[in-house]
């Protein structure tokens, strides 16, 4: 690759000069290259400050052409090349891309190598001998950025690193994780990586489609905009490869703003995922969109993020219940009239534009204002009973995307601005071994310049709240409301709205949130497993169907996790368990159980008859911050029985050692294991395939991410004795 804006790498001497020159040219080119000490490529002197600011000492090793080695952590988006079989091969990945501008600024004759190719993918990208770049990958195709926060625990730094990419954000908003945990994990990963002696560059998500809406390439941009402040934060680089993929080519400036909108939104899926008549693809990008990210990833490397030409600024007011005004404010900060259309993107999966385009004209240095309307997405039902997207303003903070396209270009642009006429800023903090009641806590902001009073009505259950406020500019006010947890003591698990209604003579505004609390487990005591597909909308006590449930059991050697499986008959499906179970245990001592971390559950596998059932492996770090050693799957013991009256039951013996930071204090209710527990059976599908669909599934909670959110994961008690402690997480 030749960066842009550089001199030209042919050797060879143009035509026009003396015999003698050509000679004297040449030699000065073979001793830059042979001697070692000039660069391919001199980087300018604002390329150097940058580099120096970020990545000072990879840079010295790149000027010297030393071994320099980049691992890449995160989401297996990034390594999802194609649809055929070069899907991981990834040097032909953006990744891949972004290392071979390395290859070409330094000069590394021997290329990029990639020291852990997945299957028989090539481990280099050219056969040359010489200095090479290596690389190792970590991602996961259906990995989040707990993912990379559990690779940094585990083999993803065992060689030292000189650079750490950290990439993840797509798969984190396809699963509706909250930007609050998002952003504290990533900061989390992001510092141990820094704390191994690498340097780290932190990358943002790509863009996913969202077919028949021209809008939908918003959904990504709230976690890219948290990405981005987290490495503000912490003082590192930032790469945003989506602002190179939303180029397109130019539209013609002739049919309705909503007309050109639609076809700038079929431009650019068209450039990302098309792969031929028959495949609709709308997350994993071609080869020609890898390389583009790649390449545009490493210009931002050298130069920082691209000038748009525009600058956009404005505030957000929610002034009516589910609606969004935002007051927008853009200007041409460019040298040359620019004639086009305006598209309002949507927030994350949460907020739509009711006109999504507006055209824009505008001269060099003029301004031009907008007023948008959102209205809040529904996802299930309707009227009264409609059930609406998240919020996605993590603290309270508008981060709105837009996209603006014109006879020269198309940029993506994301408007940070302010959300009044207050802000709502909610505790996330989980809350462990709760009795009686838990505490709901959130701050008020005022971002204005005025002083604002109202009243706000907390709602959770059958209890109402219903407080007065007064806000002076820029003040904050602390609030708390205790809620009521279930006093039925065969009530194990509880899911609530809580409903928060701001009313202010600015506007009011309704804010929704959920709280799962689940009742401790005790050792020896049978607990019921509920239906998944029940779960995802439970409102109310959790019910179970009393088909499966779980015991938990310690001895001097083993925990012991048993399933009753009732008078279940497993189906014979080729190639596939025919139960699937999947433990996810956080292993933390007491004082870090069941705080945020992560967790990776621990597959079992078992056939249709009775006998042994298989670990395929355990994974790094499995059960949660501090684990470093590499498990052998061959110490869990599993065994699936038929008891009388054709009960089956299924039983899992995990190695107290595996769990070596825990302090296994047995009869002390404050030695608790995050213990979620996934029963999963196998049906045959269409075309003699096969699944564990939703409907065939049965978990112990049904908090979002929970299977590697080591905050969300039910508390195990090591006692007999009677246990009233719930576990409590707003979502």
């Amino acid at each position: 690759m030749i960066p842009v804006a550089r001199p030209d790498p042919d050797p060879i001497p143009p035509l026009w000069l003396p015999r003698g020159a050509c000679w004297i040219l040449l030699l000065t080119v073979a001793w830059a290259v042979v001697g070692g000490e000039a660069l391919a490529y001199p980087l300018t002197q604002v390329q150097r400050e940058r580099l120096t600011r970020y990545v000072p000492k990879a840079l010295e090793k790149l000027e010297r052409r030393q071994p320099v080695h980049v691992v890449v952590v995160g989401e297996g988006v990034s390594r999802m090349v194609t649809r055929d079989e070069r899907s991981q091969d990834m040097l032909s990945s953006m990744h891949g891309h972004f290392l071979a501008g390395f290859e070409a600024e330094f000069y590394y004759t021997g290329g990029v190598r990639l020291v852990n190719p997945i299957g028989a993918h090539p481990s280099k990208n050219r056969a040359h001998k010489g200095e090479e770049i290596t690389f190792e990958q970590f991602t996961e195709p259906a990995g989040t950025v707990l993912s990379a926060l559990r690779q940094m625990s585990g083999r993803a730094l065992l060689n030292p690193a000189d650079l750490v990419l950290i990439q993840a954000g797509v798969n984190d908003a396809r699963e509706g994780m909250l930007l609050e945990t998002f952003g504290n994990a990533l900061e989390k990963a992001a510092v141990q990586a820094r704390e191994s002696g690498a340097e780290v560059i932190l990358v943002g998500p790509t863009l996913t489609y969202e077919p028949g809406a021209p809008t939908g390439w918003g959904a990504t941009r709230a976690y890219a905009a948290e990405v981005r402040q987290v490495a503000e934060k912490l003082g590192l680089m930032f790469l945003d490869p989506a602002i190179d993929l939303a180029r397109t080519r130019p539209i013609p400036d002739d049919g309705s703003p909503g007309e050109r909108a639609g076809q700038i939104s079929e431009a650019i899926a068209l450039d990302l995922f098309d792969y031929g008549p028959g495949v609709k693809e709308t997350v994993l990008m071609n080869p020609e969109a890898h390389r583009r990210a790649g390449r545009g990833m490493f210009q931002q490397f050298l130069n920082g993020l691209p000038e748009a030409g525009w600058s956009v600024q404005g505030q957000g007011n929610l002034v009516r219940p589910r609606e969004l005004e935002v007051d927008l404010e853009v200007a041409n900060s460019g040298d040359r009239e620019r004639i086009g259309v305006l598209m309002a993107l949507d927030i994350g999966s949460s907020w739509r534009a009711t006109v999504p385009a507006f055209e824009l004209r505008c001269a060099p240095g003029e301004k031009k204002k907008f007023r948008i309307l959102y209205r809040q997405r529904i996802v299930s039902g309707e009227g009264e009973n409609a059930a609406y997207a998240a919020w996605q303003f993590p603290d309270g903070k508008l981060d709105c995307p837009l996209l603006i396209s014109d006879l020269y270009t198309t940029s993506l642009l994301d408007l940070a601005g302010d959300l009044g006429p207050v802000k709502v800023e909610w505790d996330f903090a989980p809350q462990q071994g709760r009795k009686g009641n838990f505490p709901l806590k959130f701050s008020l902001h005022n971002p204005g310049k005025n002083p604002v009073k109202g009243n706000y009505e907390l709602a959770y259950a059958n209890q109402r709240a219903r407080v007065g406020f007064e806000l002076e500019p820029a003040q904050t006010k602390e609030f708390s409301n205790q809620c009521a947890l279930p006093k039925e003591k065969e009530q194990w698990g509880n899911k609530q709205p809580v409903v928060l209604t701001v009313d202010t003579p600015a506007g009011k505004f309704i804010e929704e949130r959920e709280v799962e609390a689940i009742r401790n487990l005790r050792l020896g005591e049978s607990r019921p497993l509920a239906k998944a597909a029940e779960l995802i909308d439970a409102t109310g006590p959790l019910q179970s169907d009393g088909r499966t449930s779980l015991t938990a059991a310690v001895d001097a050697d083993f925990l012991r996790i048993n399933f009753d499986l009732g008078t279940v008959e497993l189906q014979t499906v080729p190639g596939k368990p025919s139960l699937l179970l999947e433990i996810s245990l956080d292993g933390r001592p007491s004082g870090e159980s069941g705080a945020p971390g992560f967790v990776e559950p621990v597959q079992v596998q078992f056939s249709e008859g009775d006998g042994p059932g298989k670990v395929p492996s355990i994974g790094d770090a499995a059960f949660g911050d501090g684990y470093s050693k590499q498990l052998s799957p061959l110490g869990v013991f599993a065994e699936l029985k038929t008891g009388s009256g054709g009960r089956r039951k299924a039983e899992v013996s995990i190695p107290k050692i595996y769990l070596y930071r825990h302090e296994w204090q047995v009869d002390d209710p404050e030695s608790r294991i995050g213990l979620l527990a996934r029963v999963s059976f196998a049906r045959r599908g269409g075309g003699g395939g096969s699944s564990y669909p939703v409907e065939a599934r049965w978990m112990n909670a049904g908090s979002p991410l929970s299977r590697e959110d080591a905050s969300a994961l039910p508390q195990l008690e090591l006692t007999t004795g009677e246990s009233n402690a719930w576990s409590v997480r707003l979502y």
